[in-house]
């Protein structure tokens, strides 16, 4: 649950622990539906805390939504910078296609960003134009910002979560019990650039399991440089082994035809 708060004369969100299928409100207090799941419950608020504490680190990387702070009332509350601009999806809506270069150059300092997240530890695992928006900043003007880590997981100890998953933009080791890592992100992020160029959502990766007959920016008429095609068409692999698996891989390829920008 997420609540808009200020903290002094600041607009901040406010992202509380909390599981309508499980627990329950109480007056001020959040009640589990099941005692026995106590023991289980501060485990998962300890992986809570641990990924407010991680992510407060990057406070100063401007493309990732900036975590204030974090504080214990019976659960656990996480304050994060308020954002009010558009996101990809409203950008997307308005402008109906974005060329090739443009898009994944508008996109490039989102994945240095990810790039760092990813050496700590934390894979987002939720990637979609719903979770990118415009945020003024005050060293570049108006850039992107990646948030809504809720889904966000350690992936050093833990490799497999149930979650609610967004068609079209899942990996299929999302939909399994496969190994999730860096690679997982790359496909979700390659998924928004296909959305950008194309115009169109990717279909879902399990149906793509079954007979992948998504069709590249090139097979829709799309004009698009053949090795920026190349770098779409890698990150979005079905299979995780065929795909880039860091963001660093796909960022030194990209640079190639950005000129480093």
């Amino acid at each position: 649950v997420t609540y808009e708060a200020m903290l002094g004369n600041r607009k901040v969100a406010v992202k509380e622990f909390y599981n309508r299928g499980c627990m329950y409100r109480q007056g001020n207090r959040v009640v589990l539906t099941n005692e026995e799941d106590q023991q289980e419950f501060e485990k998962a608020k300890q992986k809570f805390v641990e990924e407010a504490r991680r992510l407060s680190k990057f406070a100063s990387q401007p493309n990732v939504v900036r975590v204030y702070g974090y504080f214990e009332a019976n659960t656990v509350y996480i304050i994060m910078e308020f954002l009010d601009g558009p996101g990809l999806n409203e950008y997307f809506r308005k402008k109906g296609r974005v060329e090739a270069a443009e898009m994944f150059g508008m996109l490039l300092p989102v994945m240095r960003t990810l790039d760092k997240i990813h050496e700590s530890g934390i894979i987002h695992r939720d990637i979609s134009p719903d979770n990118i928006k415009f945020a003024q900043n005050d060293a570049s003007g108006t850039g992107l910002k990646l948030m809504d880590f809720g889904s966000a997981r350690d992936y050093l100890n833990r490799n497999t979560y149930t979650m609610e998953l967004k068609d079209g933009y899942a990996p299929l080791e999302q939909y399994s019990e496969h190994e999730q890592g860096p690679w997982t992100d790359v496909y979700a992020l390659s998924a928004v650039i296909y959305r950008g160029i194309t115009g169109q959502r990717p279909m879902r990766s399990v149906r793509r399991a079954e007979h992948d007959d998504l069709r590249m920016p090139s097979q829709l008429g799309i004009p698009i440089p053949p090795v920026i095609e190349e770098i779409l068409k890698r990150g979005l692999s079905i299979r995780k082994e065929n795909r880039y698996q860091k963001m660093a891989s796909m960022i030194k390829d990209v640079e190639k035809f950005s000129g480093g920008m």
